[in-house]
């Protein structure tokens, strides 16, 4: 008798932890996606960065004016694609821009004459 209750425990203990677990499975499932997914937009934003800023070494003045070094010309090129200026009015892009379209995007972001 003593041995039948704990089997019935012990199966009950089972079938109530089970959901949980193949429910924690499911969150882990679900934050691992998450995570790759932000790995890949990551990326995916510096292969756009890269580009533009390939494109723009051969862009001088007067037709756009970038910080000279390359790390701050990356930042600048960074910081125009996250701004609110671009969300509010992107330019559509592939996910390995064209020259044409790095070149929109520099003459728009990085003028010489916009602030004149």
């Amino acid at each position: 008798m003593k041995h039948t209750q704990q089997v019935v425990v012990s199966l009950a203990l089972l079938f109530t932890a089970w959901p949980a677990a193949s429910e924690n499975q499911a969150c882990n499932d679900e934050y691992e996606r998450g995570r790759r997914e932000m790995g890949a937009y990551a990326e995916m934003a510096g292969i756009v960065e890269g580009v533009i800023y390939g494109y723009s070494l051969g862009m001088g003045r007067p037709e756009v004016c970038l910080p000279a070094e390359a790390k701050s010309r990356v930042k600048a090129i960074a910081n125009a694609l996250i701004s609110e200026s671009f969300a509010n009015d992107p330019i559509l892009m592939d996910e390995v821009p064209s020259r044409q379209e790095s070149h929109q995007f520099l003459k728009r972001f990085f003028s010489c004459n916009a602030g004149r």
